[in-house]
């Protein structure tokens, strides 16, 4: 007897066959999913065949790698993602989700995609974890950091796939900001910088950043100096959180009675320890008695 197909919306293809795409295929199929097909430069390569033959999937070419699959993982080098994205294109089923693996290009990689198929979602995650080898790389990616851009269905994918998944998108990296500044220039006069600076730009707590004239002129305080006035503040503002007063009453009679039982053992040592100084003390006494004794007798 046969064993049933797995539903189609449960399957993937995988195009780019190396390290981190054998990896996230790998941790796709613990989680249930069915890898359709693999496509890399040739059907034929080895690579290819290997990949294929490990997820029992058919060896496709790029052009047709998306048949029959609602998830399409391209995992090739950053600098062929476009060119990969607009030939895998036509083969999308409507409704599929179109996710590259890259962290050093956004979802505007899959551009060539979006030119031609608005049936199709398209995001970008990229787990922050080196993958060495399939193997390793399968068991490093659960838990792990990624960044996700894209629809909702990216970050739901990498939670699938036990990942920590953090939302990057195209305006946050900012790209089109580092073209328009260029080399030797700088970005405190930019629009994307403008924009983000009251709630993007970090205030240190501690450390001064001032120059060092208005850092002398306001008393030169350490480091260290610092410190102490900030802890003494947050001391004296602190306010105690709201609490149950029948909480608050539990947690006292608990904590009575915890210091009575703790403290009885500690005064019964005491008094042990007491008794045993006494006793030696007697017996310092009796010794030197005895020795005096002895000093007359002789």
């Amino acid at each position: 007897m046969t064993e049933p197909s797995p539903p189609a919306t449960r399957t993937c293809a995988l195009v780019g066959p190396g390290r981190a795409g054998g990896a996230v295929g790998a941790v796709l199929v613990a989680a249930g999913w069915r890898v359709g097909r693999v496509a890399g430069r040739s059907p034929d390569a080895d690579s290819v065949r290997a990949a294929a033959a490990l997820f029992g999937a058919e060896a496709a070419s790029v052009e047709s790698a998306g048949q029959g699959a609602t998830l399409v993982i391209l995992a090739t080098p950053d600098g062929s993602i476009r060119e990969v994205a607009g030939v895998v294109a036509p083969s999308l089923e409507p409704g599929a989700l179109v996710v590259h693996l890259s962290g050093a290009v956004g979802v505007a990689a899959l551009d060539g995609i979006a030119a031609v198929r608005d049936d199709v979602e398209l995001g970008a995650l990229h787990p922050l974890q080196t993958l060495p080898s399939v193997e390793l790389g399968a068991a490093r990616l659960p838990g792990s950091w990624a960044a996700v851009a894209g629809p909702p269905r990216v970050h739901d994918l990498a939670t699938e796939l036990g990942l920590v998944p953090f939302t990057v998108d195209e305006a946050e990296i900012g790209l089109a900001s580092m073209a328009e500044v260029g080399p030797g220039g700088h970005h405190f006069a930019t629009s994307h910088t403008l924009e983000r600076y009251e709630h993007a730009f970090y205030r240190p707590i501690l450390s001064d950043w001032r120059n060092f004239e208005t850092w002398q002129e306001d008393g030169a305080r350490t480091a260290t100096e610092r410190a102490n006035r900030i802890w003494r503040q947050l001391l004296a503002e602190y306010e105690p959180p709201p609490l149950d007063p029948a909480i608050a009453d539990a947690l006292d009679t608990f904590v009575a009675r915890r210091r009575r039982e703790i403290d009885l053992p500690r005064k019964r040592r005491g008094r042990l320890i007491h008794m045993a100084l006494g006793i030696t003390s007697a017996y310092g006494d009796v010794v030197r008695t005895d020795g005096q004794a002895g000093e007359h007798q002789r």
